[in-house]
């Protein structure tokens, strides 16, 4: 019997990730634990590395200046009866050799590839032939679902099903239970997910009519607080310019730390992790990137248009 620990973030990806992960240790006869945290450096799981035989980090980044200090870190693992995976969404990948996998995709998702870490695990773990394909038959819909998420292809079902995870995030699986299908997940709480709709739209509609918007160079800038919904936010800004015909737009959507502000990008035509560096050193992908501006909102937006005059 062999010992699976994750590490994760508490987003979105970690808490499906959570749930798929049980589902596939439950289905195999092997042990599984998670950790939720909000930062983590990746050398740092030097202290973590004697527990576990397969260790999972999923929504970290890996960057080349940390090989040495990750190397280090992971030689207890460099073994063949050990398995370090690494999932990401923006980064460096680390190593695709021996007992190491990192997947780094800035469209396929953390979820999205958890059917080949299976197909992968299936030989190290020895589980029986039919548990690979009710894994992933029995576990398509969420996978896709979530999957698509990650590249903002939704529809309302996959909007609902993001409602739940949020609602229910480390308790997915209390809740669910072994191989449920999304479209018995939605009917299950079909009470639930009509009141979430319908809080999530109020919602919106709210953050909407107190965004800032202004056009510099060409761009659009939109510039908001929202504390939940905050891709939907930004999408919904982005679809409403993008039907007047501008090509290039950057939604800045802030929530509330006791330093600095920590600014969720989310661009269209331009790319969020370039802007995120220029603006203040932060850090992402195409379409979507973090970083930490000012905690005033007006004078945090006069900056932020005075420095993106000098740089979109």
């Amino acid at each position: 019997m062999a010992d699976l620990l994750m590490i994760t973030k508490k987003n979105v990806q970690g808490y499906v990730l959570n749930y798929l992960f049980k589902q596939l240790a439950v289905k195999s006869g092997h042990n599984y634990t998670c950790e939720f945290l909000d930062k983590f450096n990746l050398p740092d799981i030097r202290n973590y590395a004697d527990k576990a035989d397969i260790l999972i980090v999923a929504g970290f980044p890996f960057y080349e200046s940390q090989r040495t200090a990750l190397d280090e870190a992971l030689q207890a693992m460099n073994n063949p009866f050990s398995q370090f995976y690494h999932l990401a969404t923006f980064g460096d990948t680390y190593s695709n050799e021996g007992a190491f996998h990192s997947y780094v995709d800035t469209t396929v998702s953390p979820v999205g590839n958890f059917s080949k870490v299976v197909k992968e695990l299936k030989n190290f773990l020895k589980f029986a032939d039919a548990i690979q394909p009710l894994l992933l038959s029995d576990m398509e819909s969420i996978i896709e679902a979530t999957d698509a998420y990650n590249r903002y292809e939704v529809t309302d079902i996959t909007l609902d099903w993001i409602s739940l995870v949020e609602t229910y995030r480390e308790q997915l699986y209390a809740r669910y239970g072994v191989g449920t299908d999304l479209e018995e997940i939605l009917d299950k709480d079909k009470a639930l997910v009509k009141a979430l709709r319908e809080k999530r739209d109020d919602y919106i509609k709210r953050i909407l009519g107190r965004t800032s918007a202004q056009v510099v160079n060409g761009t659009v800038i939109c510039f908001t607080y929202a504390e939940e919904y905050v891709n939907e936010v930004a999408h919904k800004l982005i679809e409403f310019y993008q039907s007047y015909n501008y090509t290039r737009i950057a939604v800045f959507v802030g929530r509330h730390t006791k330093g600095d502000d920590m600014f969720s990008i989310r661009t269209a035509g331009i790319d969020a992790g370039e802007l995120a560096y220029k603006v203040n050193r932060g850090r992402g992908k195409p379409t979507t990137a973090t970083v930490f501006l000012g905690n005033s909102g007006q004078s945090t937006f006069n900056a932020l248009l005075n420095t993106l005059a000098q740089i979109v």
